[in-house]
């Protein structure tokens, strides 16, 4: 598409709250990934709630009622922040029911994930709920490309929803834009309203 610009918009939110979750063994495993995330999102202008130094021997110290308390404190944070980003590389239950309770309570949430072979969930939680989407990557370099996107979907998740249905063609069209441009629907149909808005001069 030649002349197209992924982010035309003028209103990005600045200064979003985000939650940044990664299992203890994921942090550890996939630990320059995670800061990566976290530097760019805080670089972009946002507020990154992230512990990135707990390790499992901190949380095997802990006693039962340590671990209910850390566990309370994290659904609070899910609660008080703005978005979540959780990067599931590292298989978790833990961060299963981290994510799915983000999603219940409607938050735009973003799933990394490093590799290939990705759990068939992550397919069905995408094409089912429009406040979430998977970033596929397979280097820390490429989370440089990668974040800013993220960020354009979530600032759109939070916006003023509309729905409307679409041929099956015009669909398949949305899924390989996502699939091979790596942009969400939402931001793809957007831009080109976006566009579409400043060639209209009488529209102020």
């Amino acid at each position: 598409m030649p002349g197209y610009k992924k982010f035309t918009r003028r209103d990005i939110l600045l200064g979003m709250k985000i939650l940044f979750l990664a299992s203890v063994h994921g942090r550890k495993q996939y630990k320059e990934h995670c800061q990566k995330i976290v530097d760019l999102t805080k670089a972009a202008g946002h507020n990154v709630d992230a512990d990135l130094e707990m390790t499992h021997e901190d949380m095997a110290a802990w006693d039962l009622k340590q671990n209910v308390s850390f566990h309370r404190q994290l659904l609070d944070k899910i609660k008080k922040n703005d978005v979540v980003f959780a990067e599931l590389s590292h298989p978790s239950t833990s961060m299963g029911y981290l994510v799915a309770t983000a999603i219940q309570l409607g938050k735009p949430v973003v799933i990394f994930f490093a590799g290939q072979e990705e759990p068939h969930l992550f397919r069905t939680l995408e094409e089912t709920n429009d406040k979430l989407t998977i970033v596929r990557y397979m280097s820390v370099g490429q989370l440089d490309e990668e974040v800013p996107i993220a960020l354009e979907f979530v600032n759109s998740a939070q916006d003023v929803r509309f729905n409307f249905f679409v041929s099956p063609e015009i669909s398949s069209y949305l899924d390989w834009i996502a699939k091979n441009k790596k942009i969400p629907r939402s931001v793809y149909l957007r831009n080109l309203i976006d566009t579409d808005m400043n060639l209209q001069e009488d529209f102020s």
